[in-house]
């Protein structure tokens, strides 16, 4: 796996400084420099894990998992069509025995 590149690192210390368990999508949004609508459509194709608590809200850990495996290249979301697809780590696959 690829280490994290400086920009990673500062969005997810950008998270953990928030020393909350859930987040809502303007929260959210500020950390990933996004508008709201976007964090909603994230939501929508399941790239963001939510809760309803009220309003939508987010878990930190659901924000950090989803900076690492954009980073990582996991993940594609294209914006036009809001078609999400998240690939199996590439690391899995190698690492499984050819039969």
């Amino acid at each position: 796996m690829n280490a994290m590149n400086e920009q990673t690192r500062a969005a997810v210390a950008e998270v953990r400084q928030t020393n909350c368990e859930f987040l809502t999508v303007p929260q959210v949004a500020k950390i990933l420099k996004v508008n709201k609508n976007m964090v909603y459509d994230l939501i929508s194709v399941k790239l963001l894990r939510a809760v309803k608590l009220g309003s939508t809200k987010v878990a930190t850990i659901a924000v950090e998992d989803f900076i690492r495996e954009m980073d990582a290249g996991l993940i594609e979301y294209d914006h036009v069509t809001k078609k999400a697809t998240r690939h199996r780590s590439k690391a899995k696959s190698a690492a499984s025995p050819n039969k």
